[in-house]
């Protein structure tokens, strides 16, 4: 029953008990995937589940040891995997105006990439009763941002200050959980309200970069084939155009990241006349 799942406690690394929502899972359960351990034991204040679940050895004889089922179990019981940002109401925030040329303004001024705004005239302030963020305004667009609580944020910046590890497997979680999670997270929602029977929201995405993107677009953290860390719209994926120009590759073990990825973070295919005689 809920309650009693409500009741369950697991245990930690030092041996203690507690809840899933106060663990995370260390990278014993992740093998090949990235280390968790280096990652959410940075970004977050939980304990690492124990890696003895894995053995069978809490639950007797007979457990099915395998590390893919163990670890999507104790996620579904509320151990966090991973950085969550779009499943978590918190971390959203709705802005809400009464023209085009109100939201026009705002994304001219938050890096916006080309959103197809809707026309005034096919669209009504919204008076239904499915969308109450946009009824209290009485808005006709809306945007919805995606951000990292700031205590994640600040533990980010200082991590990539001093760890080029941590960079590098920050990006294979990204990549690891981009379908399910980080892709619907990069961009604003852009939403209108048109009259249909009454009053319809409709969602689609935007091109205008959410504080979450703009995050890991602005900051120094990816690993260069340097050594060094790098915003990523300063690093080039390595192909043979730019193995040619004196360029800054990302580091190789990230060069089998999903290539959607590469590309929503600015991370170039392509080099221009400059980059080809002196590099960046």
């Amino acid at each position: 029953t809920l309650t009693e799942i409500s009741r369950i406690q697991l245990r930690t690394e030092d041996g203690e008990y507690a809840r899933p929502e106060d663990l995370y899972l260390p990278s014993e359960y992740n093998e090949g995937r990235y280390d968790s351990s280096l990652v959410l034991g940075t970004l977050t204040s939980k304990a690492p589940v124990t890696p003895s679940y894995l053995d069978g050895n809490d639950t007797g004889d007979g457990v099915d040891v395998d590390e893919q089922s163990w670890r999507e179990f104790l996620a579904e019981l509320g151990v966090q995997d991973c950085i969550q940002i779009h499943k978590n109401p918190d971390h959203c925030n709705r802005v809400t105006f009464d023209s085009e040329g109100e939201i026009q303004d705002f994304l001219d001024e938050h890096d916006d990439e080309g959103t197809d705004i809707r026309l005034d005239t096919d669209l009504a302030p919204y008076n239904g009763r499915n969308c109450r963020w946009m009824k209290r305004e009485n808005a006709q667009h809306g945007l919805v941002d995606y951000a990292l609580d700031e205590a994640v944020t600040q533990a980010f910046r200082a991590a990539t200050e001093t760890n080029t590890g941590f960079g590098r497997e920050f990006a294979r979680m990204l990549d690891t959980y981009w379908e399910d999670t980080y892709s619907d997270c990069f961009y604003r929602d852009y939403c209108y309200s048109i009259p249909n029977n009454g009053y319809e929201v409709k969602t689609e995405e935007s091109a205008c970069p959410t504080t979450f993107g703009q995050l890991l677009r602005s900051v120094s953290w990816l690993p260069g084939d340097d050594g060094e860390l790098h915003r990523p719209g300063h690093l080039f994926q390595r192909n043979s155009v730019t193995e040619e120009a004196d360029v800054t590759h990302i580091a190789e073990v990230l060069e089998s990241v999903s290539a959607d990825l590469l590309n929503t973070l600015g991370i170039r295919d392509d080099v221009g006349i400059t980059e080809h005689q002196i590099g960046i």
